[in-house]
């Protein structure tokens, strides 16, 4: 569970002060993670074993991103989250394995959000 303070300083840095339950990893993982995406993301993974081979250095052999690229047109041309699925794995193979000459992994809160509809 996170400690109060922590949390204090989370929720008033994101402009959340008007929330006075306390939310624990769990509660907050139940609103907010989908088991049964994962599952696709596994059983997906699993039949790319068979059909390409453990997820190791040949996964530099692909065009990943090229492939989520196209991925994401044929999901909004179909809406087939099957493609998500895909997607997701993709990204896997290319935070294990990639190939971009600067890859490196730094967080950082760029102020870009998904925007509400």
């Amino acid at each position: 569970m996170i400690k109060q303070p922590l949390r204090d300083k989370i929720r008033k840095a994101a402009g959340l002060n008007f929330l006075t339950k306390a939310f624990s990893i769990a509660d907050i993982l139940e609103k907010n993670w989908n088991h049964q995406f994962i599952k696709y993301m596994k059983n997906r993974m699993i039949l790319g074993f068979f059909r390409y081979g453990a997820m190791d250095k040949k996964t530099g052999l692909y065009d990943n991103i090229g492939s989520i690229e196209k991925r994401i047109l044929k999901f909004k041309e179909d809406g087939n989250d099957e493609h998500l699925v895909d997607i997701a794995n993709i990204c896997m193979c290319e935070f294990v394995n990639g190939v971009h000459p600067k890859k490196h992994f730094k967080s950082i809160d760029d102020g870009e959000h998904a925007k509400k509809l």
